[in-house]
């Protein structure tokens, strides 16, 4: 992970998945539906084979990105969430503050 979080130019102290990209999240997505479904399907319930159903959803969800020429290390990071979060925070007070205005 360090690694990664270097070659991306993602802070030590964050979370890789506030850097994700919409590849990321949709992959991350679908690996996470097809565990909820197969535990639910083959009804898991032990510890050690939730996390390989969990495990073998993942690498089916990368070989199919690796299938498809995208390689998950090397996509460009998006924009940090907190930025984004901050950025969203100050719209909407300076739409209150125009609100106000208006009253």
């Amino acid at each position: 992970m360090k690694k990664l979080k270097d070659k991306r130019w993602i802070p030590k102290n964050r979370a890789l998945a506030d850097f994700d990209n919409e590849v990321e999240l949709k992959a991350k997505d679908f690996a996470y539906s097809m565990t909820d479904h197969n535990i639910k399907e083959k009804n898991i319930s032990w510890k050690k084979s939730l996390e390989n159903e969990l495990q073998n959803s993942g690498k089916i969800t990368r070989e199919a990105l690796l299938k498809n020429w995208i390689k998950p290390e090397e996509l460009k990071p998006q924009e940090d969430l907190k930025q984004v979060e901050k950025r969203r925070i100050q719209k909407v007070k300076i739409e209150w503050k125009n609100i106000k205005k208006i009253k």
